[in-house]
């Protein structure tokens, strides 16, 4: 077997696996992924046991070199991870508890507080469960070990490149999304910290050594430092000997990731993903005044806006096992749903697409292709509602000449159906005016090819690296080479505009469309 030579890796731990993608001086790519190991419960919640990890690292590099990929010449690598995850270490900076998930939403109590806090909001942004702040104050709260124990708080993203480098930082990606840094200055920030401490009095005494629990910030790709094999971690030995000497750059949550894989190179794009699950995002500069209904994370030196539809893909999966069985048959519902008659679709609210899963919607529709129309239309309009409220985020008070949405890029599951991409351009189209071009035209969808075609996370993480290293020019540079983009195909026909009214309908409880 010829052997091929790694210059660049990028993996993405997401909930449900380990990704890892590779790419060579010449261009050669490839893709491997494992399945997550390690979830768990910690006080009845969502958690991951981080033991695994290293395991599953040297999984995915076995992976690799059994295709013929080898590591010894050096290289660049980054990590995109599940950003929310909260990371513990005791003294001797070792785990003592499971890495609380993204999916905990335990600290409800301690973001009503952390909320109201004067100055707080204007520091760090408005704080939600998931994030590390509430959630490391909720885990105080429940036993006085935990408290004595912690002797530094990390994201599992920072935690995987302190193993390699054993350099400690948090990235500005991943610390901006959970309360950590002064979104202004991008510096920890200490006295939202401190004051937050301050308002629970189980802390009392100790506000003034609670920011200390936090390593210094580290600007989102830039170089961390190189894996070494000094003073190593004994589950780490082996992954450390394979990277030996390999740079590593400050890595990025997993939407950062995401929306650098799927294209968002500039502040006129809209990237609308119908993945597992649906998300919308925009970059915009730091100094735009927002109206508040979008998540705010880091793009580098933007933000980040994002809207999410949590069950995307995911709801659409259940419904094809439901009609099909074990084994459903997408590429047929696709085709099917491209037979249907604007008449004949149903629009099923997020509110009621679980009930359709235990009813019998045939009998109320004219054909079992316009069952699987009205359910791909159904989450089409969805997103097609946070798309027009991101359209409308940046206060248009704001909206100097030039800053027009000009491009929509659709990615994920979904968006490799023809008629679901049918649907959201219709929609798009109905969206032109002041703050968007929405013509039918500036749609556009992935023309990658290859392993790396459909994984935007771990292409993101990939293109972090290298950028960093300067492989690159800059972000536009890389993703203008590495993210093409075709124009989904162009054109009104009469049937499209009797879908046209479909979807105007769906949307009419929402701002007009023009």
């Amino acid at each position: 077997m010829k052997k091929k030579v790694a210059m660049v890796l990028g993996f993405d731990l997401s909930t449900t696996a380990l990704s890892c993608g590779v790419r060579s001086e010449s261009g050669q790519e490839d893709f491997v992924s494992v399945p997550m190991r390690g979830k768990t419960k910690w006080r009845k919640q969502p958690a991951h046991d981080l033991w695994f990890v290293p395991g599953m690292i040297l999984d995915c590099l076995k992976a690799l070199r059994a295709k013929g990929w080898i590591f010894n010449q050096g290289g660049v690598l980054s990590f995109s991870v599940r950003q929310h995850d909260m990371v513990l270490l005791d003294g001797d900076g070792n785990l003592f508890m499971p890495a609380l998930s993204w999916q905990c939403n335990a600290a409800k109590e301690e973001v009503a507080r952390i909320n109201d806090i004067p100055g707080v909001v204007e520091s760090i942004g408005m704080v939600e469960p998931r994030f590390i702040l509430p959630k490391l104050i909720w885990a105080f709260r429940q036993s006085p070990d935990i408290l004595s124990q912690t002797q530094m708080v990390m994201t599992t993203g920072d935690w995987i490149v302190s193993r390699l480098t054993h350099n400690y930082f948090i990235s500005t990606s991943d610390g901006l999304s959970n309360g950590l840094v002064d979104q202004r200055t991008k510096e920890l920030a200490s006295d939202a910290l401190k004051s937050a401490c301050s308002a629970f009095n189980s802390f009392a005494g100790r506000p003034r050594s609670f920011a200390k629990l936090f390593s210094a910030v580290i600007q989102s790709g830039q170089t961390v430092g190189q894996v070494t094999s000094v003073a190593p971690y004994d589950r780490w030995d082996k992954v450390v000997n394979i990277l030996n000497s390999w740079h590593v750059f400050a890595g990025l949550g997993d939407n950062h990731a995401g929306a650098v894989g799927c294209g968002l190179s500039d502040n006129r794009t809209i990237v609308i993903s119908a993945g597992t699950s649906g998300t919308v995002v925009r970059s915009c500069p730091p100094d735009k005044k927002l109206v508040g209904k979008a998540a705010c994370f880091e793009y580098y030196n933007n933000r980040l806006l994002l809207m999410m539809l949590a069950d995307c893909a995911a709801w659409y999966d259940r419904f094809a096992v439901w009609f099909f069985g074990s084994k459903p048959d997408l590429a047929t519902m696709d085709k099917m749903a491209m037979e249907v008659s604007p008449a004949d679709l149903e629009f099923w609210p997020a509110k009621k697409r679980e009930a359709i899963l235990k009813t019998v919607p045939v009998s109320i529709l004219a054909s079992t292709s316009a069952l699987f129309a009205s359910a791909q239309f159904s989450i089409a309009v969805e997103l097609l509602k946070l798309v027009n409220q991101m359209i409308y985020e940046i206060d248009l008070s704001d909206l100097e000449p030039g800053f027009m949405i000009e491009k929509f890029v659709l990615t994920g599951g979904l968006s490799r159906s023809p008629f679901f991409q049918k649907i959201i351009s219709i929609g798009i189209h109905l969206m032109d005016g002041r703050s968007v071009r929405g013509s039918y035209d500036k749609v556009f969808v992935s023309d990658r090819e290859g392993p790396l075609a459909n994984q935007a996370a771990t292409l993101g993480a990939m293109i972090n690296a290298m950028v960093g290293a300067g492989c690159y020019k800059n972000l536009s540079s890389a993703i203008s080479d590495l993210c093409p983009l075709k124009p989904r195909t162009p054109g009104f026909t009469e049937m499209d505009y009797l879908f046209r009214k479909a979807i105007h309908k769906a949307l009419k409880p929402y701002r007009a469309m023009n």
